[in-house]
């Protein structure tokens, strides 16, 4: 059951991380944050600089949270 917890655990943080990178990105790649808007540049920016940025970020603090947050055996 432990393991079973673990694997939702590690779904539900990927997932969840990787829907607030979207929109973290989203949100920064029209003002310019990622490079020049020329030409509808900006999604290229956010799709292959921002979002792996902001998720790898993002997944690290949550793995970090939860083995702060988990007992120490």
């Amino acid at each position: 059951m432990k393991f079973f917890k673990y694997i939702i655990f590690s779904i539900a943080a990927i997932m969840i991380t990787g829907f607030a990178a979207v929109y973290i990105a989203g949100y920064l790649a029209p003002a310019g944050v990622f490079g020049s808007c020329f030409e509808g540049g900006c999604a290229y920016g956010a799709v292959f600089v921002g979002f792996p940025i902001v998720w790898i970020t993002l997944l690290a603090i949550a793995l970090s949270g939860y083995l702060l947050w988990r007992p120490i055996r």
